[in-house]
């Protein structure tokens, strides 16, 4: 049972707009300076994809049972995944199945490409599990016999198959991406994407793209999406990593969280006049808070790092955050055959 609660909306106007918040999905809740209340969600996956090696009689057979699928009126759910879901570049066959419940599709790949890296699996799944849900993955864990020609089902995917990408999420509630600072253990480039508006909407940590803070509340506007909480800011921390440890190793992967730093704009006490902070919060936006830190003489420095150590622990709490993590696994379904 989803249990949800009235909050106070963060619209900067003067209306009092409010947004619903699942009290069963939040890890935590934090007070802004402004006195509103900034919910942490518990962690989810925002995407998943498996690789599973093929024995080479089956290869030819799995591409043409799915384009039959594809093609077969009586399986309105199959679908030629150019209809907004691409992938993995480096197959030949890419269709979709669409869960007739969530609508939530997971993408079916398969016929690695001369370009592929060599040892690249024949057959390829991607979704995102946390619109899939349990419901949606026990429904495309009974058309997997289909797609496997009678040769596996989700206990072969559990026992063979190797996680290529793993996207771990975090949501922050009531909060605009505009106003975190964001910071990582590991040097790296910055790239952010400005809105019309000149507001962040995205910000990579890295060029590799792992880590990134955006705007969810505009993606979804974007997405011609209904926004989630309505008119509150909805920020959303992504981790994209990758592990061995496969399905079943998944309750004990380790907290790739601490990865990332957050500090609320609003919430130290500025060492200096308010128009001194606000100059440190640009440079902490183009530079990281390393960066600008380090553009301060020492003294002023010492006095900034202060100010953000007093409120950093408050704000973003990974190990509180994974705490959660085993049970996020356990209510996906990944591990029930």
């Amino acid at each position: 049972m989803v249990v949800k609660i009235s909050k106070k909306s963060d619209v900067g106007s003067n209306k009092t707009q409010k947004h619903a918040i699942a009290v069963n999905c939040t890890a935590y809740t934090y007070k802004r300076p402004t006195g509103y209340i900034v919910n942490v969600m518990k962690p989810k996956i925002d995407c998943l994809s498996v690789t599973l090696h093929v024995h080479d009689e089956h290869r030819q057979a799995i591409p043409e049972g799915l384009w039959a699928l594809v093609h077969d009126p009586d399986n309105p759910q199959y679908i030629n995944s150019k209809a907004g879901y691409k992938g993995s570049s480096y197959y030949k066959t890419s269709i979709c199945w669409v869960d007739p419940v969530t609508k939530a599709r997971v993408l079916i790949q398969c016929q690695p490409t001369t370009k592929a890296k060599k040892g690249t699996a024949y057959l390829r799944f991607e979704f995102n599990p946390d619109q899939l849900g349990a419901t949606g993955l026990a429904n495309f864990k009974e058309q997997l016999p289909l797609i496997l020609l009678g040769n596996g089902t989700w206990e072969t995917i559990i026992n063979e198959g190797c996680i290529t990408r793993l996207d771990v999420a975090v949501d922050l509630v009531n909060v605009d991406v505009e106003d975190l600072l964001v910071a990582t253990k590991k040097p790296g480039k910055k790239l952010s994407y400005f809105g019309l508006g000149g507001k962040i909407e995205t910000a990579y940590q890295n060029t590799t793209k792992t880590i990134y803070i955006y705007d969810k509340r505009q993606k979804q506007l974007d997405d011609d999406l209904e926004p989630e909480y309505g008119g509150a800011p909805h920020t959303r921390v992504e981790i994209r990593t990758k592990t061995t440890k496969g399905i079943l190793g998944l309750p004990t992967l380790m907290n790739h969280l601490k990865k990332v730093h957050l500090v609320d704009i609003e919430a130290p006490n500025p060492p200096e006049e308010v128009h001194h902070w606000k100059l440190f919060q640009n440079a902490c936006r183009y530079k990281g808070v390393g960066g600008a830190l380090k553009e301060l003489p020492d003294p002023v420095s010492a006095q900034y790092k202060a100010a953000i150590a007093a409120i950093e622990k408050e704000v973003w709490q990974p190990d509180e955050i994974w705490d959660y993590w085993p049970e996020t696994i356990s209510k996906s379904g990944f591990q029930d055959v």
